[in-house]
């Protein structure tokens, strides 16, 4: 599935693995996706969520917030598992492009994959950082259709 991943989503992905190890959690969570798309603020879909008012510190804080750092950081040589959740959004950001009739998976794809979950602790961040996912995802959308020229 990540061959067909920008670099830049891709960077997120690992970014994801990043700021999972950081805050020493065992697993990577679909906060922990959203976290690392805030890591490049100018690229489309996460320009939209700065414009809201999000940043990759506060997101941080907000993720701190519901699941504190862990005791331990996780073993380096060991590759963290993805939650349910994180892999639901990256197979949804895989239909978002579809959607948009585009091959490649960028990063706006998968931020408009985490406005779409249903995942409790997602939610909880954004909403800790005054975003509504379903206006933010609407806000993406049609920032989207600017940026594309649809």
């Amino acid at each position: 599935m990540f061959e067909r991943f920008t670099t830049s989503a891709r960077e997120s992905v690992i970014g994801a693995q990043e700021e999972a190890r950081s805050l020493r959690h065992d697993r990577i969570g679909a906060e922990h996706l959203l976290l690392a798309a805030l890591r490049s603020p100018g690229r489309p879909g996460a320009a939209t969520l700065v414009r809201l008012g999000a940043t990759a510190a506060s997101c941080r804080s907000a993720v701190l917030t519901g699941a504190p750092a862990g005791d331990r950081p996780p073993r380096r040589t060991r590759h963290l598992p993805f939650t349910r959740s994180a892999k639901e959004a990256l197979k949804r950001a895989l239909h978002e492009a579809g959607a948009r009739s585009e091959r490649r998976i960028g990063v706006e794809h998968l931020v408009l994959a985490l406005l779409g979950s249903d995942d409790e602790a997602l939610t909880a961040v954004l909403r800790r950082l005054g975003i509504d996912p379903a206006e933010a995802r609407e806000r993406v959308a049609a920032d989207l259709g600017r940026t594309y020229g649809t």
